[in-house]
């Protein structure tokens, strides 16, 4: 089928906005977050208790520049404790990553020193089941010299393990087997197949890949062939695993690479791909 035909058979279904807004002009970000526990849609039929940040699994992609400040205030509206850790940030760990009770909340703040991709996440333990949970999301500071693109997209990789007791989120047991159930970008599995993300012919467009998961294997593909990022890496194009401190940021590709190509990504690994789609298509 189509992805038309596709479309019109999840009728209300809204997939996840991958889209990556401009960066606010400003050099401190505020924003205040709620953390709560709700059903949702993880794949086409299956619905299962996530617990979320603003009630969304990824939870918001913040943006901002070398040198900013971030001013985040998170509350715990949820029945159960819950915690958050930036990778971005540099404070100590006693006072970031610090459980939040019910009905509690807390303020972080840091600065960004280094450009990437960085993950976020409860740290609440069972970690790994928080996280498998739908709670993580993605901080993305560009390198002041990263050339422009015609679009943006944000990727971010991740694992649920469907639990079979009722109102439970993920089975840890299957977690730490490592017995993946459904591996998705951006919080719902094979959502765009239904909703594809969009580019012309071309357009030079961005990938912001993070693997959020717990499963080493979880790859990023590009390649000619219908894959679920997809793009032929054009003459120049460059891929990085950014996020490393200090420079360089990137890892040069040969304008000779071949036409379908995967790069590992280890949780939580990252990576940034520029492409140019040659011809129209799915990809």
């Amino acid at each position: 089928p189509s992805a038309a035909e596709l479309g019109a058979s999840r009728e209300g279904f809204s997939a996840y906005d991958a889209s990556l807004a401009p960066a606010a002009n400003t050099t401190t970000h505020e924003e205040t977050w709620s953390m709560t526990e709700e059903i949702v849609e993880v794949a086409p039929g299956v619905k299962q208790m996530q617990w979320l940040f603003n009630g969304q699994a990824p939870g918001p992609t913040l943006r901002g520049k070398v040198g900013d400040k971030f001013k985040i205030t998170i509350k715990n509206e949820g029945s159960m404790a819950h915690s958050i850790d930036f990778h971005a940030s540099r404070a100590s760990p006693d006072t970031t990553m610090r459980t939040i009770s019910p009905g509690r909340s807390l303020d972080v703040e840091f600065t960004i020193d280094h450009a990437g991709i960085w993950l976020y996440h409860c740290s609440t333990m069972p970690m790994s089941a928080h996280i498998a949970a739908g709670m993580f999301g993605a901080l993305i500071v560009a390198p002041a010299d990263l050339p422009t693109v015609d679009r943006q997209y944000v990727l971010v990789q991740s694992e649920t393990y469907l639990a079979e007791q009722n109102n439970q989120p993920v089975d840890t047991g299957k977690i730490a087997d490592e017995k993946v159930d459904l591996t998705m970008f951006n919080g719902h599995a094979n959502q765009y197949l239904f909703a594809p993300l969009q580019a012309r012919v071309g357009e030079r467009v961005r990938f912001w890949v993070l693997d959020a998961g717990r499963v080493a294997e979880s790859a990023a593909r590009r390649g000619t062939r219908p894959a679920p990022l997809g793009a032929a890496p054009a003459p120049g194009s460059r891929m990085c695993r950014c996020g490393w401190d200090p420079p360089p940021y990137t890892l040069g590709v040969s304008p000779h690479a071949p036409r379908d190509e995967a790069e590992a990504l280890a949780p939580p690994q990252r990576s940034l791909t520029a492409e140019q789609l040659p011809t129209p298509g799915p990809w």
